[in-house]
């Protein structure tokens, strides 16, 4: 029996250099792009996939030109208007990641909207990381739990690892299983810097529009055959995994 991950991660790389090489425009590559994460949606909730978490906009992409920051943040747009009905009829719990601080008016509304529209369902949880970067989060959870020290809210003795987390922009995404980063590149890029500690690590050389569905559940095959070891030792660790 094949074991898929619970909580899965998906670093979206490798659009502009496939976009370049197969001479589409970046509204073109972006869109399929969009149209690709939402396959892979829909994979994920066949599957039974717990939580899946992708990165779609990091806090660093600000440095790029502005037609495609604009070309992205206008398909975000178009994606949740499209998805949140189909999203919600499939039990789909939507949440996006990050800073929206800096977000129109319009967009921010948007979010809001999926994401109470689709707030009480028990299904698929899916974050989508926008604006996200792992340092900045760690910040905003350091900058809260400071506040809270100052007000004497907690001591600095009382803060334990489980406080960080609480108040991180990414506080819904729990411990990652497994991270697939597409693209050809292997790191993690200031991603999801807690949850990742012991996460399985896939990468693949296929950009992120050709990674389709048959790709996407390959990669989640692989998974049975790690040995996941949390820092014991292999005989530490199956015991632990017969205890739970």
């Amino acid at each position: 029996m094949i074991k898929y991950p619970k909580r899965v991660a998906i670093i979206m790389d490798g659009n502009r250099r496939w976009g370049k090489t197969n001479k589409l425009s970046l509204d073109k590559t972006y869109s399929l792009g969009a149209r690709n994460l939402k396959n892979i949606v829909k994979k994920s909730h066949e599957l039974s996939i717990e939580q899946l978490t992708a990165f779609a906009f990091s806090s660093e992409n600000w440095n790029r030109a502005q037609y495609e920051i604009d070309t992205i943040f206008r398909l975000l747009e178009k994606f949740i208007q499209s998805e949140m009905a189909d999203m919600n009829k499939n039990n789909i719990k939507f949440k996006l990641i990050g800073d929206k601080s800096v977000f129109k008016d319009s967009l921010a509304k948007i979010i809001d909207r999926a994401e109470n529209l689709t707030s009480n369902n028990t299904g698929l949880s899916f974050n989508l990381a926008f604006n996200y970067g792992g340092e900045m989060d760690l910040i905003y959870s350091f900058k809260i739990l400071y506040d809270k020290i100052l007000s004497k809210q907690k001591s600095v003795n009382q803060i334990k690892l489980s406080d960080i987390k609480k108040n991180l922009y990414s506080s819904s995404v729990q411990d990652i299983e497994f991270l697939i980063r597409t693209g050809g590149e292997q790191r993690i890029s200031n991603f999801m810097l807690l949850q990742l500690s012991y996460s399985e690590l896939y990468f693949s050389d296929l950009s992120w529009p050709e990674f389709d569905s048959f790709e996407y559940e390959k990669s989640l095959k692989s998974f049975s055959n790690r040995e996941r070891r949390f820092g014991s030792n292999v005989n530490q660790q199956r015991k632990l995994n017969k205890i739970n």
